[in-house]
């Protein structure tokens, strides 16, 4: 009898870890979907099924920067600032070495009116990731349609305006 007991446990042991082991890849997956599905959501411009996808991958990986800006991202969209800016910091807590992220909330804290604050973000950004400062490839100006105005452009024109009104 306990040698039955013994083995079923060792079996069940395997069979726990087994099955344990073979829940990650899923919930990672999961996770993969979920962005992508709060990036299409975005692209369409349908911002609250954008929010939901991004903030139950976030459930699901909490530790990935680069979900926490998208969700700001699409948290400005919905005129939520203050969900943003929360978003932007979660990212930067985890990625201090994130461009993208002081970029983007140095446009939020640009649009809100924080200028230091804005030119602070953008010099952070440019510093780490230069490419930033550039305007977008001719090629990407006729698919995209981006704006001519870089981060570059922007904090240069607030540092002249700031140099104007002293």
């Amino acid at each position: 009898m306990v040698r039955m007991f013994g083995t079923l446990g060792a079996w069940l042991a395997v069979a726990g870890a087994t099955l344990l082991l073979a829940g990650c890849p899923p919930r990672l997956e999961e996770g993969e979907r979920l962005v992508k599905d709060g990036n299409e959501y975005f692209k369409a411009g349908s911002y609250q099924r954008a929010d939901d996808a991004y903030t139950r991958a976030l459930e699901l990986r909490p530790g990935e920067a680069g979900v926490w800006v998208n969700r700001g991202n699409t948290r400005m969209m919905m005129g939520n600032p203050d969900g943003a800016l929360a978003d932007y910091e979660a990212a930067l807590a985890l990625d201090p070495g994130f461009a993208q992220a002081w970029a983007n909330r140095g446009i939020l804290r640009d649009e809100l009116g924080d200028a230091e604050g804005a030119m602070e973000d953008y010099r952070k950004a440019l510093e780490l990731d230069p490419k930033l400062g550039k305007p977008p490839s001719i090629w990407r100006r006729i698919v995209y349609n981006p704006p001519l105005e870089t981060i570059k452009t922007r904090l240069e024109y607030l540092e002249a305006l700031k140099r104007s009104r002293r």
